[in-house]
């Protein structure tokens, strides 16, 4: 099961961590509201990296949970905006986060029953984001009535599991 997660979870990712990365523009300084991620000059083509972190790796998993929290509400915010644009960086940074949490759950001491909670909670966010860039990157439309209720129950499931590691 963890082999086939682990093919799935790159499949998924790694096509999306490129996805509208390409802006040619000069890099935009966002924070996310309740981040305490200072991204200054954030560039993508840098990449997010765990040799510049601190902490174990499920210290780690719990920070990164906590900002993919934050950052889904901004872009929950934006999609009953129905304007994405202005949230299309901290999309990719869900991206990129879900990626590391990924990685960060193989590494992280959490008993099997949770690290595999942990996994089908980051799979699911994947799918359900990567449906909104797909659409910013001029492919298929998403209903938010339909994407937004199962973001909103990932992420629950994600601060619960999070609550009962702290």
């Amino acid at each position: 099961m963890k082999k086939y997660f682990c093919s799935f979870a790159l499949l998924i990712a790694f096509p999306i961590s490129f996805l509208g990365c390409k802006n040619e523009q000069a890099p935009v300084e966002k924070k996310a509201p309740n981040s305490d991620n200072d991204h200054d000059d954030h560039n993508h083509e840098k990449g997010h990296t765990a040799e510049s972190e601190t902490g174990t790796a499920l210290e780690r998993l719990i920070k990164k949970s906590n900002e993919v929290a934050g950052l889904s509400d901004t872009v929950i915010d934006a999609l009953g905006k129905s304007d994405l644009e202005p949230v299309h960086d901290e999309l990719h940074d869900v991206g990129h986060l879900l990626e590391s949490m990924a990685e960060l759950t193989k590494q992280s001491t959490l008993p099997d029953g949770k690290k595999s909670e942990m996994e089908r909670i980051v799979k699911d966010l994947f799918e359900h984001f990567g449906k909104i860039d797909e659409s910013l990157h001029g492919g298929a439309k998403f209903k938010s009535e339909e994407v937004v209720p199962k973001i909103s129950a990932a992420i629950a499931d994600l601060r619960s599991l999070i609550n009962r590691l702290n």
